[in-house]
């Protein structure tokens, strides 16, 4: 009887495993890359102002929001549903505040601090803004950014994002219009529980990928306040951001 006991404990077992190991939710390496990409542009610290510098004495608050749809949705619906803290949805908005810093030489400096729907994460990001040309009442502002965005608080999952872009505006009174094309560069790593549950391979635990966004903007200066609209195309999909705050 003990015998035939621990035989059918063995066989217990081993479906316990069988049916642990089919319900794996293994990512491909075409999947992981997607995902990247989505979430590398979810995180991205994006400009919603114009070329034009802030000047030495410069300041620019603001409060911001970006809307986008999942294009991964499957694949991220996936991976989050491991996460005790997460929640899915088809289309997101992440929520933000920005503070940015005149410096000489047409430069600026800006911090940012937003919400990640979905992971529960918080990310941080800085950007540094140079005007190659400040505008003028003939020519439009010309300027070089760059920018780092990078989740801070989730043990098991680590999105980046690095953009160089180049943007140009022109104002026509209270209104300017901006135009911009980027380079953005997106990692993601998954480690501990969620690395496990999603891969077989280890060496599948991070990836990045490089792609190039065009973008079109709005800002409407209402001397109380500064309200900007920006669109952002992407491989899958679009971004709305918009942003209210004031530059002085």
């Amino acid at each position: 009887m003990a015998s035939f006991q621990a035989r059918a404990q063995v066989v217990a077992d081993a479906q316990v495993a069988a049916l642990a190991s089919a319900d794996k939710l293994y990512l491909s390496s075409h999947e992981f890359k997607r995902l990247t990409s989505d979430l590398g542009q979810a995180v991205a610290f994006r400009a919603l102002s114009p070329a034009t510098p802030l000047g030495l004495s410069g300041f620019e608050l603001a409060v911001t929001s970006t809307a986008y749809r999942v294009a991964s949705g499957p694949i991220w619906q996936r991976a989050i549903a491991l996460s005790p803290t997460a929640e899915f949805a088809s289309h997101y908005w992440v929520p933000g505040l920005r503070v940015g810093k005149g410096l000489p030489w047409d430069m600026d400096v800006g911090l940012s601090l937003n919400r990640l729907p979905g992971f529960g994460a918080q990310t941080a990001g800085l950007d540094w803004r140079w005007a190659l040309h400040p505008g003028s009442i003939l020519m439009p502002a010309i300027g070089l950014r760059l920018s780092a965005s990078q989740s801070l608080n989730e043990q098991d999952l680590r999105i980046g994002s690095q953009m160089l872009e180049l943007r140009g505006s022109k104002g026509f009174g209270p209104l300017s219009l901006t135009a911009a094309y980027s380079v953005l560069r997106s990692s993601l790593r998954f480690d501990g529980g969620l690395a496990a549950a999603l891969f077989d391979n280890p060496s599948r635990h991070q990836s990045t990928q490089l792609e190039a966004n065009p973008s079109l903007g709005l800002h409407l200066n209402l001397l109380v306040a500064d309200m900007s609209l920006q669109w952002d195309r992407h491989r899958g999909g679009v971004f709305w951001s918009a942003a209210l705050g004031h530059r002085f």
